[in-house]
């Protein structure tokens, strides 16, 4: 037995969620309270395999007139070769099952399982909520976000939680012209239960450590009217990473100058495409069509270059260090984000490349002109000193010849005492050679010893 999940969200956590579908939880919450402690207990099914639960997967047959078909199996393993798998995001969201109802948190796995699972060839996640709590949904999202096949997010409703977790879709299709989608804010609803608790004779007392003089303060405040500690302390952090996901997830797709779609809007039909929260507008079948679509692009890019597979048109954004780049002027680009960026591509096990600021790529060219030079001035004494060495051996053997004619004895001192003033000579001829400034100049250049 569980204390009831519903009432527990509602009553205890912020929530991403379209401000209708809050108020429309209200009467639930009261319904609950007022049925006491028996509408406060919940069972779960502890076998869910036994209880039916299901893996939908979706094909466009040739023979279909382009109409999807949905089946049903207990396993990917049962599925054809090349199906999408279908996952529903129906209702609030909850990190939690409820009453049969799938959490993010089983989501979440079901989409890593398809994953992985060779018959799947793309993802279709099919959004109709209003949002939800925020416990779950930013690990729902970056599942959603890291798939490695394509992932289409095919929007009835999405709204706030749901938005941030469809986000990281490869493609958004719009469902139609009533579809809703947007709702990107955070909100809080408070309630409080002082004089409902003392009409039925309960009275509470919230007691601190003594040294806990913050814990829940924000909260406390609030429910005296007072909500900026709350809001910046609490709400504005999490609407601050929900926003940034978003960015990230969308990219230039978002022109915030024209339309700030970051305040908590919902947009309807094609002006959810036009304010870039969606990518086409379609029903079911021509989504499905699209992710079969994605999944053979995907299949084709395995073979090509990782540039290719990286600068796809609806390729998820998984450096914006670099992308974050685009557009701006060479001389605006500091050092810190070339270093950024460099960390980003060596993370993601890129090491043959990397990328220099202009200032560096002088200096390296300058370095490699001086370098070159010398060598040039290096070769050019190597040959003289090769050319030296060369006349001294002809020079050796005339003393040679001329120490075996007659009179060898006297030649012979003489010829001693010839060896080792050549020899002397090429000593010092070659300490002349060495001491030249380019000799000394490569001597002292790493890239020559």
């Amino acid at each position: 037995m569980q204390v009831n999940r519903i009432l527990s969200a509602v009553l205890s956590q912020p929530w991403l969620i379209d401000p209708l579908a809050a108020e429309g939880l209200l009467p639930l919450v009261l319904k609950m309270l007022e049925q006491g402690p028996t509408a406060q207990l919940e069972e779960e099914p502890k076998d869910k395999k036994k209880k039916g639960w299901q893996y939908e997967v979706a094909l466009v047959g040739h023979a279909s007139a382009g109409r999807a078909s949905l089946m049903s199996y207990s396993s990917y393993d049962d599925a054809p070769a090349g199906s999408i798998a279908v996952t529903t995001v129906s209702g609030s969201m909850m990190r939690n099952d409820y009453c049969g109802s799938p959490g993010t948190s089983t989501l979440g796995q079901r989409i890593k399982e398809a994953d992985a699972h060779p018959n799947i060839g793309a993802h279709l996640v099919r959004f109709n909520t209003p949002g939800g709590t925020v416990d779950g949904t930013e690990a729902f999202a970056s599942i959603i976000q890291q798939t490695q096949k394509p992932l289409v997010a095919f929007a009835e409703s999405m709204c706030s939680a749901g938005y941030w977790s469809g986000s990281g879709a490869n493609l958004i299709v719009a469902a139609g012209k009533t579809a809703g989608v947007g709702s990107i804010g955070t909100m809080i609803s408070l309630a409080s239960f002082e004089e409902y608790y003392k009409k039925i004779g309960i009275a509470t007392h919230n007691i601190r450590a003594t040294k806990s003089k913050d814990k829940n303060e924000g909260y406390y405040q609030a429910l005296e009217g007072k909500y900026d500690k709350l809001r910046t302390e609490s709400l504005d952090p999490i609407n601050e990473a929900f926003m940034a996901a978003v960015q990230e997830n969308r990219g230039d797709k978002l022109n915030l100058k024209k339309e700030d779609v970051l305040t908590g809007k919902v947009y309807y039909g094609q002006s959810i495409v036009d304010v870039g929260l969606a990518d086409e507008i379609g029903n079911f079948d021509y989504a499905v069509r699209r992710a079969q679509e994605l999944a053979q692009e995907h299949s084709s890019s395995n073979q090509s270059t990782i540039h290719n597979q990286e600068m796809s048109l609806f390729s998820k954004n998984k450096f914006p260090k670099l992308s974050a780049l685009a557009g701006k002027k060479t001389e605006d680009i500091t050092a810190e984000e070339f270093d950024a960026v460099n960390e980003e591509l060596e993370a993601a096990g890129i090491d043959t490349a990397g990328f220099i600021t202009a200032a560096q790529l002088t200096t390296f060219e300058t370095g490699l002109s001086d370098a070159t030079r010398l060598q040039t001035e290096n070769n050019t004494l190597t040959a003289a000193n090769t050319k030296l060495t060369a006349d001294l051996a002809t020079a050796n053997s005339e003393v040679t010849r001329l120490g075996a004619l007659d009179g060898a004895a006297s030649t012979g001192s003489a010829k001693a005492g010839t060896e080792m003033e050549e020899e002397a000579a090429e000593d010092e001829n070659q300490k002349a050679i060495d001491a030249l400034p380019h000799n000394q100049a490569l001597a002292n250049n790493p890239a020559f010893n």
